[in-house]
């Protein structure tokens, strides 16, 4: 009956853009609750019309936030991208400037020279130049310890963006994870107060694993469902006559 109404489902609702795994959740959800017949199916799977057209637009609005959010993160990488690109320019151009005003000033130096100085002029000038050259040093230190401090920054946001994604990857993997469980448990008729008590399934558990699992809980609830000495022979294996009696007796009276 799940295929019947999935089947239903896919034909009146794919306009919605809805997936085949919403779809079938929602079939298997209805199939579970056991009074969607072929006689009513087609009536029943009208009626989910209001509730899948919610969905939609549910699904279309987290689909929209997070499109937003992905434009915004990558406009704001670009101006970061922009503004390290400038003060990089900005500082190649102040040392360029520096380093043709040095060539500058030791041309003029050297031309003085050649005209003959004082020792007295020729000390003012070395002392002039030495004086340069530390408040040059200076410059080159505060402007690259700026640019460390820049590039730092950039670098830390990018490693927070990365962590966010992987953290939101995780989530998804997870809830993934958790969804197929519970559909595979849904299929295999395991009971809703089983299916809240939890299973004991790794994260990294593949379809097979998950299967197995499953499986084993299925046949064990089942087991536990049978009459007492149901499932257990006596004797050399071959159920008597009072046996069978009890065993009819007993399922007579459960059901």
């Amino acid at each position: 009956m799940k295929d019947t109404i999935f089947q239903l489902l896919k034909q009146a609702y794919s306009p919605l853009g809805l997936g085949d795994a919403i779809l079938m959740a929602r079939a298997e959800m209805l199939d579970a609750l056991g009074f969607v017949t072929e006689e009513n199916a087609g009536d029943v799977v009208a009626k989910q019309r209001d509730s899948l057209e919610k969905l939609q637009k549910a699904n279309d609005a987290r689909v929209t936030e997070a499109l937003n959010k992905q434009a915004k993160e990558f406009q704001k990488r670009q101006d970061d991208e922009r503004k390290a690109k400038e003060v990089a320019d900005r500082q190649a151009e102040e040392a360029k400037k520096k380093a043709t005003d040095e060539k500058e000033r030791k041309d003029a130096e050297e031309k003085a020279r050649g005209n003959g100085l004082s020792p007295e002029l020729k000390e003012y000038l070395d002392r002039i130049t030495a004086s340069s050259k530390a408040e040059m040093e200076e410059q080159r230190k505060a402007s690259e310890a700026a640019y460390q401090a820049e590039i730092k920054k950039l670098l830390g946001e990018v490693k927070t963006l990365k962590d966010e994604n992987a953290a939101a990857k995780a989530a998804q993997a997870k809830a993934d994870h958790e969804a197929k469980i519970l559909s595979k448990a849904k299929e295999l008729n395991i009971p809703q107060y089983r299916i809240d008590e939890g299973f004991n399934i790794p994260e990294d558990a593949d379809d097979v694993a998950i299967g197995t699992y499953l499986g084993n809980v299925a046949k064990n609830i089942q087991t536990n469902q049978l009459p007492t000495g149901a499932h257990r022979l006596f004797g050399d294996g071959k159920v008597s006559k009072d046996e069978v009696d009890s065993i009819a007796a007993e399922l007579t009276r459960k059901i």
